[in-house]
């Protein structure tokens, strides 16, 4: 181990600092649900602050050498918690060997900016209803025939495991406290669905996990507007975030003309050991 560097290990979690430094820090934590899931060891770097390159390059280099005797699997990186003002930073990452899983924009839309006008443009022939725990095994097959979007089956290598984590998604949705899934069928066959969760506290509402099979013209905007439709209902929740890809154009126009503003922007990076 490096002189330089402070190591401290607590259970999962690992600080790693510049000795006589303050703002030098990477802090490492397992991925609880990810490691249930896929019954690999997988982790996330919660904040990682540096100064310079060769103090970045430093503090990463302990940390991996670390997990490769841990036999860990998988590390994920989001840029919002890396604090760094170094020029080219994606590119530094990407130089450490991690990679780019998603380009990402993150949306919200409050009660007063919904364009009512467009969202009254659905028909209201198209009715969704709320999934219930005998629609378990259905929404996990669905799933695996229909995985797609998402970072987690972006690369080929991942995935087998996406489509586990993309299953545990909505099984989780359909059995927890505060989270809804919301599914259109029609002859008895499902076409397409949507994670939501409550977050009471702060009186939001969250978009999540959204999968069609793509055989119904204009049916994934038909189920986002019918969760900004309930979303208008909820009394005590007052505003609505979700995320999208950078590349995803249908969806990103799609959420400014309903009236979201972009709240944020960033990178989510992998690193497979």
């Amino acid at each position: 181990m490096n002189n330089n560097v402070l190591f401290e290990r607590s259970k999962k979690k690992i600080v790693i600092k510049i000795r006589n430094k303050k703002n030098e820090i990477l802090i490492f934590d397992e991925a609880k649900w990810e490691t249930q899931t896929l019954k690999k060891n997988c982790g996330k770097i919660k904040e990682f602050r540096f100064t310079k390159k060769k103090i970045g390059k430093e503090l990463l280099s302990e940390l991996l050498s670390y997990l490769k005797n841990k036999k860990y699997f998988w590390i994920q990186l989001d840029s919002h918690d890396v604090y760094s003002k170094i020029k080219n930073f994606k590119d530094f990452i990407i130089n450490q060997k991690f990679e780019i899983s998603n380009e990402y924009i993150k949306w919200k839309l409050d009660k007063d900016k919904i364009n009512h006008k467009l969202l009254s443009l659905v028909s209201k022939k198209i009715k969704f209803d709320l999934a219930k725990k005998k629609d378990l095994k259905e929404l996990q097959n669905f799933t695996e025939k229909f995985p797609q979007p998402g970072r987690f089956v972006l690369k080929k290598k991942f995935r087998k495991h996406g489509i586990k984590l993309y299953k545990s998604w909505v099984t989780n949705s359909l059995l927890e406290k505060n989270k809804l899934v919301f599914v259109y069928r029609k002859n008895n066959k499902i076409y397409t669905y949507q994670t939501i969760e409550l977050d009471k506290k702060n009186k939001s509402f969250l978009l999540g996990l959204l999968r069609n099979s793509q055989e119904m013209n204009l049916i994934g905007t038909y189920t986002i507007f019918n969760s900004i439709r309930y979303f208008k209902k909820l009394k005590n929740i007052k505003v609505m975030y979700t995320k999208s890809s950078k590349f995803n154009t249908i969806i990103n126009n799609l959420n400014k003309n309903i009236g979201m503003k972009i709240v944020g922007r960033g990178f989510n990076f992998e690193y497979f050991i």
